[in-house]
């Protein structure tokens, strides 16, 4: 039972303290489980541990946490990177001043050897999955922008999906 009014801060104990006003209302504690699922995606696995923590997320995937409601996910840095000049085109493999400045005509990224695995993951879960929402949560910044933007951009954003 919680009682229905703020009294105010408990600073020792860390929580809102909760009085009756006129009346004290039954409240079901119990978690919802919603049909939403909501993606976030971190830049490292330390930080998707303490986003669970804090949401309560306990399951455990490959290279994922979920629940009914959460997919938490993370890059190990960048896992994408640009082609290089040669993979656009063969001329690009031995260059000279003269060929400059190599410019094609779009740019293209391709997963980085090393990290290969968990962008295979996080491919598949946007491939597999739907998401009522996706929650970019990497370092706050142009790097963590552009390690979540060219991941999205690589595997394709899911169109269903709001940001």
């Amino acid at each position: 039972m919680i009682s229905a009014g703020l009294k105010g801060w408990d600073r020792f104990a860390g929580r809102y303290k909760f009085q009756a006003l006129n009346q004290t209302k039954k409240v079901d504690m119990k978690p919802t489980i919603s049909s939403e699922k909501t993606l976030i995606l971190t830049e490292k696995p330390s930080v998707a541990r303490d986003f669970a923590k804090a949401l309560g997320v306990q399951g455990k995937g490959d290279g994922c946490i979920e629940n009914n409601n959460y997919l938490i996910t993370w890059a190990v840095g960048h896992l994408v990177e640009l082609y290089e000049p040669h993979e656009y085109d063969k001329k690009w493999k031995t260059w000279s001043l003269d060929s400059l400045p190599i410019s094609p005509a779009s740019f293209r990224y391709k997963p980085i050897s090393q990290t290969k695995k968990q962008f295979s993951i996080i491919r598949r879960i946007l491939k597999d999955k739907k998401f009522d929402r996706i929650v970019v949560a990497t370092d706050a910044g142009r790097e963590g922008e552009v390690i979540a933007r060219t991941i999205f951009l690589t595997c394709g954003r899911p169109k269903d999906a709001a940001f």
